[in-house]
């Protein structure tokens, strides 16, 4: 008997191996979306990924390193009403952002990556569907206007990091995405000593890197803002002094006028803002801004 159970238990490992070994992780494209198996899944009523998921996700980075011409990939999170609503879109928004970050960690550019929540009876007084959760992986066509937004995402980012490196005797630098603005921003202290509006010598290599960066990409229009910090005296004059003097030398550093505009402010823009606190909004700051495309402002 005790052998018969060692030949039958013996018997079932071996098949469970030989399913295993069927279900290696795999990603391919299938027209519209990119097919896995094992399909992905989650601890329990949490956004961890199970360790057989994460494998099936390293093949998805891989898929898409050899696959450039996928421009976007959206990550459909799908929701059931198991739960109140707000804790459903609440667990699917972060087992979509758990999928997104995995992905970017593992190279694949996070501009190319978007997530949602697909929940069919969200709103619905009577649902007539069954709704399961799942995770879909759809192959989607950015539109021109969002090509173009992609493109000066990047371009921002170029910026910010030859900036943030070259700013960090003084601070270093931060992006700046308010009201579709993309922009990179350094305290004014990199450029003017407190209350002047003349140029620290120490300002021109960060001027150069801009003019640099402007002359990899010629089509692309700058704007400089220069904030004065909240409660100082004269901000409107001191901003605009401090404005024409850094276009000014932008100008002499070979960017052409026609593709630079400079503006002051008197008082800070309205942001969403967890940084240092010397770069947070209500400071003395000096941003560079990329201007839309044409394309973005159809």
């Amino acid at each position: 008997m005790a052998v018969a159970r060692w030949a039958i238990a013996a018997s079932l490992g071996a098949v469970c191996a030989a399913s295993a070994a069927t279900t290696r992780a795999d990603a391919r494209i299938a027209r519209d979306r990119v097919e896995v198996r094992p399909a992905i899944g989650f601890v329990v009523d949490r956004p961890a990924l199970r360790p057989e998921s994460e494998a099936v996700l390293v093949e998805v980075a891989a898929l898409l390193a050899s696959h450039p011409e996928v421009e976007r990939l959206r990550v459909e999170q799908h929701v059931d009403g198991r739960g109140s609503a707000h804790r459903v879109r609440l667990l699917g928004e972060q087992r979509a952002r758990a999928i997104t970050d995995f992905l970017s960690a593992r190279g694949v550019d996070p501009l190319r990556l978007e997530s949602v929540v697909v929940n069919p009876c969200d709103g619905a007084l009577v649902c007539t569907v069954r709704p399961t959760r799942r995770t879909v992986l759809r192959i989607v066509t950015p539109t021109a206007r969002e090509r173009a937004f992609v493109g000066r995402r990047r371009e921002q980012g170029a910026l910010f990091e030859a900036l943030g490196q070259a700013a960090l005797r003084c601070g270093g630098a931060r992006t700046r995405h308010v009201v579709g603005q993309l922009g990179v921003a350094l305290s004014a202290e990199c450029f003017f000593a407190s209350g002047a509006t003349q140029l620290r010598r120490e300002a021109s290599p960060l001027l150069a890197i801009v003019a640099r960066e402007a002359a990899t990409h010629r089509a692309r229009r700058y704007t400089v803002d220069v904030e004065a910090a909240d409660g100082s005296p004269q901000p409107w004059q001191t901003s605009s002094a401090r404005a024409a003097a850094v276009a000014a030398a932008l100008v002499r550093a070979g960017i052409d006028a026609p593709r630079l505009s400079a503006s002051a402010r008197a008082e800070s823009i309205e942001e969403v803002y967890d940084g240092p606190a010397h770069l947070a909004p209500g400071n003395a700051l000096v941003v560079f801004s990329l201007d839309p495309d044409v394309a973005e402002t159809r």
